[in-house]
């Protein structure tokens, strides 16, 4: 069963980016990338992206053109 939760707790102990960490890249690894923005209690906004690594680099799996559109009432 997959748990849908906000961040830290949604990491299932796979690791993280970093500098100096010596895991490797491997074809068919899949990595989602979210960006969230929040004032709690006042608003919040996140976007993300999915990718999987392949021999000729990273593939987008979503797709997100990552601009804001303004909503008009």
């Amino acid at each position: 069963m997959r748990w849908a939760q906000f961040p830290p707790s949604w990491v299932e102990g796979t690791g993280y980016f970093a500098r100096g960490q010596a895991r490797e890249f491997a074809e068919d690894m899949v990595f989602h990338l979210p960006l969230c923005l929040r004032l709690p209690g006042q608003w919040g906004i996140g976007l993300s992206d999915t990718v999987r690594v392949t021999d000729g680099g990273a593939v987008p799996l979503t797709d997100n053109d990552w601009r804001l559109n303004e909503l008009t009432g």
